[in-house]
């Protein structure tokens, strides 16, 4: 699945903007600009349009919940062009196609198992994340800094290693009853 257009209408600080990334080379496309121009809510909205608006959110401070829109047109792994627009609703169906028929059943498998999760340490890591990725590499703690250092030396499965020695130390390394140690 690939973005050729996303949308903003009325949510958020915008009313009416559009990413086009339908001309140009195909794959990685950077989106850049100065401090407060909306790359941060852009990176959250795309999220939004893909996984659904969360029900409990503080964007509404322009725009009326009912007026969020996300559209999107995108190319699905057949380059076949469909618009989808997402809506923020307190029930019923959110995601929705150019006939504003229920596009999950499109959407899902075009996601191919994707989450939330997933999408934003993947796809849409934020500065605030990159900075705390960073802390967590210096101080050996969290999940970032072991999926950078795989990424980075090409191991696919360095936290399933990680756990068996963690699992092999602590069977090793567990005191008896009564020890204070034990030699090996």
């Amino acid at each position: 699945m690939k973005f050729s257009k996303i949308r903003f209408e009325k949510i958020g600080p915008f009313d009416n903007t559009t990413l086009d990334f339908s001309t140009g080379n195909p794959g990685l496309h950077i989106v850049y600009g100065s401090n407060e121009a909306g790359k941060s809510s852009a990176l959250k909205y795309i999220e939004w349009f893909l996984f659904g608006i969360p029900p409990q959110n503080d964007d509404n401070f322009k725009h009326k919940f009912g007026d969020f829109l996300i559209e999107s047109t995108i190319l699905d792994n057949n380059s076949k062009t469909h618009l989808l627009k997402r809506r923020k609703t307190p029930i019923g169906r959110t995601i929705l196609d150019a006939n504003n028929c229920d596009a999950t059943p499109l959407l899902e498998p075009m996601l191919g198992g994707l989450v939330r999760e997933t999408f934003s340490m993947q796809f849409g890591i934020s500065h605030a994340q990159l900075r705390a990725g960073g802390r967590e590499v210096l101080e050996g703690e969290g999940d970032l800094g072991p999926m950078i250092f795989e990424a980075g030396a090409g191991l696919s499965n360095l936290r399933k290693i990680l756990q068996q020695l963690e699992k092999r130390a602590t069977e090793i390394y567990t005191p008896r009853k009564g020890e204070l140690y034990e030699t090996i």
